[in-house]
């Protein structure tokens, strides 16, 4: 049976500091590049949702003639176009991940408006309503610690509710 002495046990101090000062050094980063990377999909989730309620609101443009008739009938596209572009630069103003220069009225202008006043096919999805199809690609902060730009391409589709 070995007895460690005083002498000993001096030589095993602070081992425990080697040990997390190591394993820190590789965790902390992996914890803040979890974060933002986190962060940036929670973002791109937020484009998302105001690109869609941007197209919701264009879709709601109506005709009132035809629609008390209980017909849909969408408003004229250009009209579509500028108040889905005009809700989207009112949502975009929360957004804090756009790249240096673009603002919320510089991203509203790179969406591409489809309008289908009948029903139509947008992106593999076949409608019977009346429908808009929005589609951006905007500029955002790089993925890690904003570094670069990122593009990523959102696509939503939106049709008119009809009232059976």
């Amino acid at each position: 049976m070995i007895h460690c002495t005083r002498r000993c046990q001096a030589h095993q101090r602070g081992q425990s500091l080697v040990l997390i000062a190591i394993i820190l050094t590789f965790l902390v980063p992996l914890i803040l590049t979890s974060i933002e990377i986190g962060q940036r999909y929670l973002e791109l989730a937020r484009l998302e949702d105001a690109l869609r309620q941007a197209a919701r609101t264009a879709v709601q443009t109506v005709r009132y003639e035809p629609f008390a008739g209980n017909t849909l009938s969408l408003a004229d596209e250009q009209r579509i176009r500028t108040i889905g572009r005009d809700a989207l630069a009112t949502n975009l103003t929360t957004s804090r991940r756009l790249h240096d220069g673009m603002t919320p009225d510089s991203t509203a202008d790179l969406a591409q408006w489809t309008i289908l006043p009948a029903g139509g096919t947008c992106w593999d999805t076949t409608l019977t309503e009346p429908a808009v199809c929005a589609e951006i690609v905007p500029v955002l902060d790089g993925l890690v610690f904003g570094y670069g730009e990122w593009r990523p391409r959102l696509r939503v589709t939106v049709d008119l509710d009809h009232i059976h």
